[in-house]
């Protein structure tokens, strides 16, 4: 038995086409939209009506990247998977996201990282020479992965590594599940970016610069919050800010606050930096 297909209903079928006279064609032919692919963008798809004019949807943020390697556009999925050798990965991130797939030995516990650990890495954004590793001093257990975020449990003493995969970048943050010991902790951040100028700036964030002098990225300034949260609104109304040191080798102290408390240096700002180049470079972060 063979099946033919009426050419009424090979246009309804249509939803795309390669630019905006064909797509306004096809619209009319078949009584529904068409999208223009000439007109797409990150954040912006436009669409031929079948009366002749066009509708244009404009996104806060990246639905879409152009995948240089298969020379497509393929849909934003942040979604954190494991490969079959282990690695760590989104699914389809803009800025091909990979995370440390953990390098903790079997029967070790990890603990508090000290500025003389090896760096192990944590985050990598983009490819070849346009990669900017994140890296976490000491070693790390394997990730448990749910949706976007993956937990490495007990990174630190008494405390989860969380990193948040977006359509940006990345967030990463520390959760503390129980009072730090004497006066708390510190950990150290290792970033490796290309031609980078980096200062710190009085309202405690980072601010990257390229060799033009010319504002590239910056790194808000850390803050962290315990559990105590509004009933009404759901916010949490216990912040402070964290003391955060760059190029160089403090905590929560009070007995009021409600643990688990979070710590969040916020990194996805790091995705704007990959239009830079030039010579090595290595900033340090101690929170």
């Amino acid at each position: 038995m063979t099946q033919t297909q009426t050419g009424a209903e090979t246009s309804a079928a249509v939803t795309q086409e390669v630019d905006v006279p064909r797509a306004r064609a096809a619209a009319r032919r078949a009584g529904h939209r068409v999208e223009a692919v000439s007109e797409r963008s990150e954040t912006v798809t436009t669409w031929a009506n079948p009366d002749g004019t066009l509708t244009t949807d404009v996104s806060a943020g990246p639905i879409r990247f152009y995948d240089q390697k298969l020379r497509l556009w393929r849909d934003v999925d942040v979604n954190l998977s494991r490969s079959a050798d282990g690695s760590v990965a989104s699914k389809a991130h803009p800025q091909g996201l990979k995370l440390g797939n953990g390098a903790t030995r079997a029967g070790k516990t990890a603990s508090t990282p000290t500025a003389s650990e090896a760096s192990t890495d944590l985050v990598t954004l983009g490819e070849g020479d346009r990669q900017i590793p994140l890296q976490w001093n000491g070693t790390l257990p394997a990730p448990r992965l749910n949706g976007t975020r993956a937990e490495y449990v007990n990174a630190v003493s008494g405390g989860d590594l969380v990193v948040e995969a977006t359509r940006t970048g990345f967030e990463q943050f520390v959760e503390l599940k129980q009072r730090p010991a004497g006066e708390g902790y510190s950990y150290t951040l290792s970033l490796r970016a290309k031609g980078m100028k980096v200062d710190h700036q009085a309202d405690g964030s980072v601010l990257f610069t390229d060799r033009k002098s010319r504002k590239t990225a910056v790194m808000p300034a850390p803050v962290m919050w315990d559990s105590t949260v509004d009933p009404v609104s759901g916010e949490h109304t216990r912040k402070m800010r964290v003391t955060m040191k760059v190029l160089q080798r403090k905590g929560y102290v009070d007995p009021n606050t409600k643990y688990p408390v979070v710590v969040d240096p916020s990194t996805s700002a790091l995705s704007s930096l990959f239009d830079t180049y030039v010579q090595q470079g290595k900033v340090m972060t101690n929170h």
